[in-house]
């Protein structure tokens, strides 16, 4: 009985500290499904069919141990597609960017790209997050046959209520305990939810899938972007067994915008400041 406060004790804690969706949830690091944020839901339903996954939903395989880091990069600079680790720092509640997911595997292709936003910290009632994606769409093998640019293939908001996993202090890969993001306190629990980008990669610059994100109600949080990669079709078999390395994971550290002070106020603060310093030259006049 006791075992069991104290497991619903942390659990009121952090539902507390993070503010998640109420179907938030922990999952393995490995051999594990798992659901999209999308309306639409996943845009390949293969796994559904072929390993038994469940509605909407991914395989993240990573069987390879230590192995799935090296095809896969972000980047903010499209002559770097090796990728590197960007930091933005802000202490206002919104921001907006850009950047590159690449492909430099021996595949030279990723069939359908998934983009992980976590977030350590207090979520907001108000977070909210517009993810565009544009890049090319091809049936699974056939990248040399029909791949097709797509501009804005996700176009979509997303919200509190879409982390619906965590806490936890790892994300998906063929390592346990592998972080989130650059500088991570291994103790450091975060929320997290996927977005299918539904396109893929191609490799080199040109095949790179461009996303841009505009987000609001930041509050007191470290938010970070990883991608994953899914093949239909692959030596490795089906499912994600590729992910960027923390060490060029995107990274946006926020602090709490100052509350502005309203004039009146303002104004009711200097009265009194000044009847103060009237009364003590009047005492010290007396």
């Amino acid at each position: 009985m006791k075992k069991l406060r104290l497991g619903l004790w942390a659990l009121c804690i952090a539902l507390l500290t993070f503010g998640s969706a109420a179907y938030a949830s922990i999952i393995p690091y490995n051999m594990t499904f798992a659901h999209v944020a999308n309306d639409s839901g996943t845009k390949y339903d293969t796994d559904e069919v072929n390993l038994g996954a469940p509605d909407e939903t991914y395989y993240f395989a990573f069987t390879k141990d230590g192995k799935g880091f090296d095809s896969i990069h972000l980047t903010t600079d499209l002559a770097d597609t090796y990728g590197q680790l960007t930091i933005l720092n802000t202490n206002t509640s919104s921001t907006s960017g850009t950047f590159y997911i690449t492909d430099t595997g021996g595949r030279g292709h990723g069939d359908d790209i998934l983009l992980m936003l976590s977030s350590s910290g207090t979520i907001s009632d108000d977070f909210q997050v517009n993810i565009t994606s544009s890049g090319y769409s091809f049936t699974p093998g056939n990248t040399s046959y029909d791949a097709v640019y797509v501009d804005n293939a996700v176009n979509e908001t997303f919200t509190k209520a879409d982390f619906i996993y965590g806490p936890q202090t790892y994300r998906m890969s063929s390592v346990a305990d592998y972080s989130f993001y650059y500088g991570q306190d291994p103790s450091t629990n975060s929320f997290f939810m996927l977005v299918d980008l539904y396109v893929g990669t191609l490799s080199g610059s040109e095949g790179a899938i461009t996303v841009s994100y505009e987000l609001s109600g930041l509050d007191n949080q470290t938010l970070s972007f990883n991608a994953y990669s899914w093949c239909g079709v692959s030596n490795s078999g089906e499912g994600v067994y590729w992910t960027n390395p923390t060490s060029n994971s995107y990274m946006i550290n926020s602090a709490t915008a100052p509350v502005p002070v309203p004039p009146a106020l303002l104004l009711f603060g200097s009265g009194l400041a000044g009847m103060a310093f009237m009364r003590r030259r009047k005492t010290e006049v007396e």
